[in-house]
């Protein structure tokens, strides 16, 4: 019969694996911290950001005066003298000269300012964009920490069954030995112990997946006997209100921004193709010195100095289209753009939505899963008695027994999947609780 020695061992290896873990425990904020610093969207995200502020810089110049330095040398053959009534031009077969040159824009039709105001769009874009790798990245790694923390937690219930049927299978082959229960009561005790290893090994293999996804996400590998933390079913938090975490998420999601800025960004492009349509008005100051001085005549063979001040202006009356084609475009880019802000506006509250029903799904099975654990107990007590007293089947204890092991990873799954659910659900709003908190 099955001792009390077998059911105390049970309870010491359950209370063994809720209280303690084997290995070094690794918090998901510690998880958290290694992937932010592997991330490489983030990274890709950080190099956009100096680059948009690099064409911002550039932007910005194009206010200013540029100063431009040009040098000259030149030997000619086969040159000769001219000679005129009133003067005569030299062979100068060695030819020098420079100059300086200042200019200034006067008016561009509005594409110095156009183009300064697109830089600060896009930068501001690259930002958010950076922002929201910083959220995505968090969210992957939640992810990831709380499926391994599930399967972790998942493989340690069914050990426990294991561990429970081994000892149960050990008695049941004694007490067949000894002829106190049968053959088909041993054999269905040893069949259910396989059945329950080779849960056991399916969810060992899959705790091994789950480390292998966070090795990839932080860069590094995760110590052999490293252990997550234990999801927590007690005093949990009620799902909040819909409208409130919707407003809040077309607000915060930095994704959302970004694209608002693009839009932006792509809206002042407009304006910067129609300047092509204007005149381009510049002021020069121009200093050279030249040996010999091509604006004298007749030029001589020595070094001679020129200064002027003009005012140069362009306007281009026929391009074939050309200028109608690129404010089209840039039209039909801006169009776009307000088309993907819509799109993801909408994809915002479908994930606010779908992250809310998810996590009231979880709260509700995390209370179901702790009534049915203790249920499951109670009821492999009673029909351990019942069979020890020969008022049940041999086959009710091993019944009791698995929905007991289906009770604890249910609890565990319901537990983890509130962890889930939450990071999804802060992943939706455009924070996370390693950042800001949620309202």
């Amino acid at each position: 019969m099955i001792n009390n020695n077998t059911i105390v061992s049970f309870c010491m290896v359950c209370a063994l694996i809720a209280g303690q873990s084997p290995g070094a425990e690794i918090s998901p904020d510690q998880v958290v911290a290694d992937v932010l610093q592997h991330n490489y969207n983030m990274k890709i995200a950080r190099e956009d950001l100096t680059a948009a502020e690099a064409v911002k810089k550039q932007a910005d110049a194009a206010l200013f005066p540029s100063l431009d330095m040009d040098g000259r040398a030149a030997h000619y053959e086969g040159l000769k003298e001219n000679n005129f009534p009133a003067f005569t031009i030299p062979a100068i077969p060695e030819r020098y000269g420079g100059g300086v040159t200042l200019s200034q824009p006067l008016f561009t039709g509005g594409q110095i300012s156009g183009r300064r105001s697109m830089a600060d769009e896009q930068r501001l874009a690259a930002n958010s964009s950076l922002s929201a790798s910083r959220v995505d990245a968090i969210y992957q790694a939640l992810i990831a920490y709380w499926s391994w923390s599930k399967a972790f937690y998942a493989a340690e219930s069914y050990r426990a069954a294991v561990a429970w049927m081994e000892e149960h299978d050990r008695d049941m082959r004694n007490m067949r030995s000894a002829g106190l229960v049968t053959e088909n009561d041993q054999l269905s005790t040893s069949v259910r112990l396989d059945q329950t290893r080779l849960r056991l090994e399916e969810a060992s293999r899959y705790t091994s997946l789950c480390r292998a996804v966070l090795e990839k996400l932080t860069g590094k590998p995760l110590a052999a006997d490293a252990t997550p933390s234990r999801p927590e079913n007690d005093g949990l938090d009620p799902a909040p209100g819909e409208q409130e975490l919707i407003d809040g998420a077309l607000t915060n999601r930095p994704d959302i921004q970004a694209r608002k800025f693009m839009l932006n960004a792509e809206r002042k492009n407009i304006q910067i193709q129609n300047a092509n349509y204007f005149p381009q008005l510049n002021a020069n100051l121009r200093g050279e010195v030249g040996r010999p001085n091509q604006l004298n005549v007749p030029p001589e063979d020595v070094w001679q100095f020129d200064a002027f001040i003009g005012v140069g202006l362009t306007w281009n009356l026929l391009d074939w289209g050309l200028t109608r084609g690129k404010v089209s475009e840039a039209r039909a880019r801006a169009n776009r753009a307000g088309y993907q802000l819509a799109e993801l506006h909408e994809q915002v509250v479908y994930e606010v939505r779908q992250a809310l029903i998810n996590l009231g799904n979880a709260l509700t099975r995390v209370n179901v899963a702790r009534r049915a654990e203790e249920s499951a107990k109670l009821d492999l007590k009673s029909a351990t008695d019942l069979w020890q007293n020969g008022l049940a089947r041999h086959s009710d204890v091993l019944d009791a027994r698995s929905r007991l092991t289906d009770a604890g990873f249910d609890l565990v799954s319901a537990a983890a999947d509130v962890a889930l659910a939450r990071a999804e659900l802060d992943h939706a709003f455009g924070v996370s609780q390693q950042d800001d908190p949620k309202p």
